[in-house]
């Protein structure tokens, strides 16, 4: 029988072609994905004779109007529709069901059923609970291969296990990973939308800032009920880099007998904050004594173990672990003390924590003179202005609290407040919270070197203007005689020549250098001539290859002077690194901590 599908664009295509046990597809509004539905159920039936599919929506309205009445035009004299058990049947006897859950109880009348194939269209309308029900249902006795498409916009009462599941890609012990498949879509991959509905994409385009990186984008760090919608990946979240020993640490923690989630935050000269390091162990994840979590003396061994050879300011805690235990008649304070960690009480206000929180998330100005990027003097600061960096930045290897802190909801009853359920979701924001409401004090700089004007020791710094991990500059260490300025200080040979010497500390690192190639992957830096735009390009690619452009320039010598502060700076970060590991080693063969 000759059916005519259609025009897919490459997305569609795609969805069409996967063959994973869970498919979803979306992302963005106006991706085109109930039509994808509907082609790739019809293309299913008419296909497989026999097959039973069920396509559900959250309301029979929505059913109807996405998808009964248009395949009814559709389908016109190939199938037939029966008004009364809401279905398609097929010549073959292959069958299309329609169904709907409007409440959480709904999905209970599916119980039982057999099928083939499932579609859930919007799936973050729908509960984990209702996903799980229907997922039952796909069994059978034939040889028709079980699948469940899924299609998906950000928000909704779903947002969480839809974007642990393809998105996060986090997995119970019952998931495999290899049966979730997710094929991201927008509005610009709907080229009919596009030409047929342009004001449909710039009514997008001009939503308020939040909703178009949710709505267009399709990020899923945004949806309608954040708590903390101002959170950006693109902004908070940075690769790792070497932290100046004389930054001030702090670790902040969230203990229950069934979690410990702990954070290990740097503060710099300038006020602002950065998460290098976590710990997240307890019955989420299955990790602690016999998967539920640890007791107090097994979490001190835990936090001192991952801690190493680290200077803490102060171990932060909430103050209900000051609370007596009638068990022992002693508090979970005085018992980390015991097991050698001192423990110091934060705030006890959770709507102040958040706010706390919200500061830390918000863009300069900080307790140093604004403009600053860490590490820099006043003399060292560039004058021109760029985007304001937040006072809180997030490594990309800390995966729980980036998971968890933007996931945070509002309360329903008390909206000021962010809501304490799902329980699983407030662990490391709780931590981070205790963070920002004791925190006080930045960090006290080293005096500056004096550098001799004879030799080249310039000490290249950290970013100082774009987003993170783009478009930064950096600036010579001597505020006295700034070279990079006046005249080329390296020729581009006796850069590669001194990169070259750095690659083997460098790889220690896991970073590679790459010249005048583009080949990406993680932690690769290079440059290369980009032809598509006519200029050089310096780039660095994160942990799962992310690619950040640091430099376009028309200039082949200013991308190697980018890309060699780059590799000087990671360089001697790693050999900063080293050293302490080395001394650390050396201090425990001696028997000292």
């Amino acid at each position: 029988m000759q059916w005519d599908i259609g025009k897919p664009n490459p997305r569609q295509i795609e969805f069409f072609k996967a063959r994973a046990r869970f498919i979803a597809y979306g992302g963005a509004r106006g991706g085109g994905k109930s039509w994808a539905v509907r082609k790739k159920a019809a293309g299913l039936a008419l296909s497989y004779p026999g097959a039973g599919i069920l396509i559900v929506r959250r309301t029979f309205p929505e059913l109807r109007e996405n998808h009964i009445l248009p395949m009814t035009a559709d389908l016109a004299g190939i199938a037939r529709y029966r008004d009364a058990d809401k279905s398609f049947t097929f010549p073959g006897g292959s069958r299309i069901v329609f169904g709907y859950c409007s409440s959480e109880s709904d999905v209970l009348q599916y119980q039982g059923q057999e099928y083939d194939v499932i579609f859930m269209d919007e799936a973050t309308q729908f509960t984990e609970f209702q996903f799980t029900t229907l997922t039952a249902c796909l069994r059978g006795a034939n040889d028709f291969p079980k699948r469940f498409y899924l299609t998906c916009n950000p928000g909704g009462v779903g947002h969480a296990w839809v974007k642990r599941l393809f998105i996060d890609r986090r997995y119970k012990k019952a998931e495999h990973p290899e049966d979730y498949v997710f094929i991201a879509a927008n509005v610009y991959d709907n080229h009919a939308l596009m030409e047929h509905d342009p004001d449909y994409v710039r009514m997008l385009e001009n939503l308020p800032e939040e909703q178009r990186r949710a709505w267009l984008l399709g990020q899923w760090d945004i949806f309608e009920g954040q708590y903390f919608a101002e959170f950006d990946r693109n902004v908070h979240v940075c690769r790792p880099h070497g932290i100046p020993a004389h930054w001030r640490r702090y670790v902040t923690l969230d203990y229950g007998m069934d979690m410990l989630a702990a954070l290990w935050v740097a503060v710099d000269e300038q006020g602002r904050a950065v998460v290098y390091r976590e710990l997240y162990e307890g019955r989420d994840n299955g990790k602690g004594e016999n998967g539920q979590g640890h007791i107090i003396s097994a979490a001190a061994r835990r936090l001192l173990e991952v801690n190493g050879g680290d200077e803490v300011q102060a171990w932060l805690a909430p103050p209900d672990l000051w609370n007596r235990r009638q068990d022992t008649g002693k508090s979970a304070a005085e018992l980390f003390l015991e097991n050698g960690v001192p423990l110091t009480k934060t705030g006890n206000s959770r709507v102040a924590g958040w706010l706390a929180v919200r500061e830390f998330l918000a863009p300069g100005p900080v307790s140093g003179p604004p403009g600053f990027a860490a590490g820099e003097t006043e003399a060292e600061a560039p004058q021109a202005s760029g985007p304001a960096l937040p006072r809180l930045r997030i490594f990309d290897t800390c995966a729980n609290l980036i998971r968890t802190l933007p996931a945070l909801r509002h309360d329903e009853r008390k909206p000021e407040d962010a809501a304490v359920t799902p329980h699983e979701l407030t662990h490391a924001p709780d931590a981070l919270r205790g963070f920002c409401t004791y925190w006080s004090t930045a960090a006290h700089a080293p005096e500056a070197a004096v550098h001799d004007i004879l030799r080249d020791d310039f000490n290249m710094k950290k970013p100082t203007a774009g987003p993170l991990g783009q478009g930064g500059k950096y600036r010579v260490g001597n505020p006295l005689l700034n070279l990079q300025e006046r005249f080329t200080v390296m020729t581009k040979e006796e850069m590669f020549k001194e990169m070259k010497e750095m690659e083997p500390v460098l790889g220690r690192g896991g970073i590679d250098i790459v010249l005048g190639k583009r080949i990406p992957g993680s932690f690769t830096m290079g440059y290369f001539f980009n032809e598509e735009a006519g200029l050089w390009e310096v780039y660095f690619c994160g942990e799962r290859n992310d690619y950040y452009i640091e430099k376009q320039t028309g200039s082949e010598q200013e991308a190697v002077e980018e890309l060699y502060q780059i590799a000087k700076y990671e360089y001697e970060s790693t050999l900063r690194y080293l050293e302490r590991e080395r001394q650390r080693k050396e201090r425990m063969q001696n028997g000292q901590k």
